[in-house]
């Protein structure tokens, strides 16, 4: 017990005995066994990272997104183009209804005309 409070083992009373520093020796220990796998983990991801990145990875992915992105953006151009047509396509026929019902009722006054000249 005496060795144990030496080095600090003792904590409120804890171990009380050899076997019991021992436990708490093994418990403690676990979490660096913990934290060297942990590390020896980032390490490799850290290295798989690396290579990934060294083949031209995310230079590839760069460049799809910037084509994903240009297409888009010519989609959506060509889509106002097409509504801009549209709505200039039904302003003509408009233009062209209000004509042909004009040119109908000139057309409907003369006949109109035209009977009423054959009956007298």
């Amino acid at each position: 017990m005496c060795y144990q409070a030496q080095a600090g083992w003792i904590l409120d009373g804890f171990p009380y005995n050899i076997t019991q520093a021992h436990m708490l020796e093994k418990a403690l220990g676990g979490s660096e066994r913990l934290w060297g796998i942990t590390d020896k983990r980032r390490e490799e991801d850290e290295q798989e990272r690396t290579a990934l990145m060294c083949d031209g990875w995310l230079e590839e992915q760069a460049a799809m997104l910037v084509n994903h992105h240009s297409m888009i953006i010519q989609l959506s151009e060509v889509a106002h183009h097409h509504i801009e047509a549209g709505a200039k396509l039904q302003y003509e026929l408009v233009l062209v209804s209000k004509a042909f019902q004009g040119i109908c009722l000139k057309f409907s006054g003369a006949a109109l005309q035209h009977l009423s000249l054959c009956r007298i």
